[in-house]
């Protein structure tokens, strides 16, 4: 309990006030300032409202909220935004939180109804369950992330340590191999993607200059440009492991092709690859991922605790369910609907490069981890040591199913005849 009688869960409710309210006013503020400056008369009250209720629409929309305008119906959610509002709840819950599960509970349930309440405000009632699972993912995600870096109570350590002792200690280890391949996957594909708009900032350039925008009004946009940043990375990761993303119906962008089309003028499309890397050069990019691959796969053998010739398999099948996963859901969240017609199709496909890419870290984990595991570098050694033995039991068994072969077909006791005598003669060989 706080020394003025309040219930300790009460602090990551107010926690979870003051993130909603951070969050919001990073969106409203600007867009209330690009409205005052472009408005004839400042002091009318009709137009600054308009661009707050248009900025709680924008922050709703970072939390999967369609937003819906008077041409199309918008699903390409800014992932900046989402970063945003997930960092305020981090930020706030692990200041003020208290670890447990009522302040989990507490935090979650205060951020959700917030959304709620911010949807009703914003007029986008009508939307109210996926602005509830929104705040739910949002809520629950960072005040975890909080809580889980101020462990100041027993309750949560128990919370946390029942969980890791109910898992094997070989997918523990895997999952955070897998979390590990995912954040330096990321890291990869962001400085890909810096690489990008190095390459092309005459395009950018030159759509910044075509675009009518004054000083606020450029501030603005450029904040827009970076609230769409990350889900370039994301693209960008899926153009490292080979099946790429597409900016349009019709078009494919990957490392072996280019198939562009007419874009809009957002100068981050700019820093889109013009042309193909083509030819062998372009199996490079998915080396890359198999190349960190192989980074998790020395974690998991520096840090193996190994109990059986399964260990290392077993944390490297947990390495690629984690990677799937995490890869999926990314690749997911930054795809989506940018405008009507063709743009109706913008970003990856998540059960295809979810998938790949965690398979090409799979392969790289097994070829550094399962090599350096002793383990199971013995069993392979007595299962090889061990074919003669092998060997006459399956010598054995042939030739009883040839003996029962009827007489009547007699090329099919020839062929069984034929198989036993050179499985002797392997054998011959192998002693």
């Amino acid at each position: 309990m706080f020394e003025d009688g309040l219930p300790e869960w009460t602090g990551a409710a107010l926690a979870s006030v003051q993130a909603v309210a951070l969050s919001v006013l990073v969106v409203v503020l600007p867009a209330v300032a690009a409205s005052l400056t472009s408005s004839i008369d400042p002091t009318d009250q009709s137009g600054w409202l308009a661009a707050a209720t248009v900025g709680l629409r924008i922050w709703l929309f970072a939390h999967g909220v369609p937003l819906v305008t008077s041409s199309a119906t918008l699903t390409l959610v800014p992932l900046g935004l989402t970063a945003v509002a997930l960092y305020a709840q981090y930020a706030s819950i692990r200041r003020t939180g208290v670890a447990g599960r009522p302040g989990l509970v507490a935090g979650t349930l205060a951020y959700v109804a917030l959304t709620a309440l911010v949807a009703t405000i914003a007029g986008d009632s009508s939307r109210l369950p996926v602005a509830l699972a929104g705040g739910l993912v949002i809520g629950a995600l960072g005040t975890g992330l909080g809580l889980a870096r101020r462990p100041t109570s027993t309750s949560w350590r128990r919370m946390s340590d029942g969980v890791h002792d109910r898992l094997p200690s070989s997918v523990a280890l895997g999952a955070r191999a897998g979390a590990l391949a995912v954040a330096v996957l990321v890291l990869g594909s962001s400085l890909l993607v810096g690489l990008w708009v190095v390459a092309g900032r005459a395009t950018i350039g030159d759509v910044v200059r075509e675009l009518p925008l004054d000083a606020v009004g450029g501030v603005v946009f450029a904040l827009a440009q970076l609230a769409y940043l990350p889900n370039l990375v994301v693209w960008a990761l899926a153009w490292l492991a080979g099946p790429g993303f597409v900016v349009g119906a019709g078009t494919t962008f990957t490392a072996g092709s280019v198939v562009a089309g007419p874009m809009p003028a957002f100068p981050l499309l700019g820093a889109l690859p013009s042309s193909a890397v083509g030819g062998r050069v372009a199996l490079l990019a998915p080396l890359v991922v198999v190349l960190i691959g192989g980074l998790a796969g020395l974690f998991v053998h520096r840090r193996s605790q190994e109990t059986g010739w399964w260990y290392v398999p077993a944390a490297v099948g947990s390495l690629v369910g984690v990677a799937a996963v995490a890869v999926g859901v990314l690749v997911a969240a930054s795809a989506g609907a940018a405008g009507p017609g063709r743009l109706a199709v913008v970003g990856g496909t998540w059960w295809v490069v979810g998938p790949v890419v965690a398979g090409l870290l799979g392969g790289g984990a097994l070829v550094v981890a399962l090599p350096a595991s002793p383990l199971f570098r013995a069993q392979v050694r007595l299962w090889w040591a061990d074919r003669p033995h092998r060997a006459v039991g399956e010598d054995t068994e042939l030739q009883d199913a040839v003996d029962d072969v009827p007489a009547g077909q007699g090329p099919l006791r020839r062929f069984g005849q034929s198989a036993v005598r050179g499985l002797r003669r392997r054998m011959e060989r192998a002693d």
